[in-house]
């Protein structure tokens, strides 16, 4: 026997419906997935500094490698 329990006019909904969270799951799904495609890290990284010293960028990645510790990770990303 299946019981079908239907929420009264007056009942507030808690939580998320099933619909709701299929669709917010897999826009995030999609976000995650295709969030390479739009933000491309080869674009994303500021090496090139005017206002800084090539000794104080020096620093400063050496600052970054120290704080986080990655052998296989290049400096380029560092910075």
């Amino acid at each position: 026997m299946v019981t079908i329990y239907e929420r009264k006019p007056h009942e507030r909904q808690l939580g998320l419906s099933r619909r709701e969270l299929l669709k917010r799951g897999g826009a995030g799904a999609l976000l995650i997935i295709s969030g390479t495609a739009i933000i491309s890290p080869e674009h994303a990284w500021g090496l090139e500094t005017s206002a800084l010293k090539p000794e104080t960028m020096a620093t400063l990645i050496q600052v970054a490698r120290d704080i986080y510790p990655h052998d296989q990770v290049p400096d380029k990303y560092y910075a």
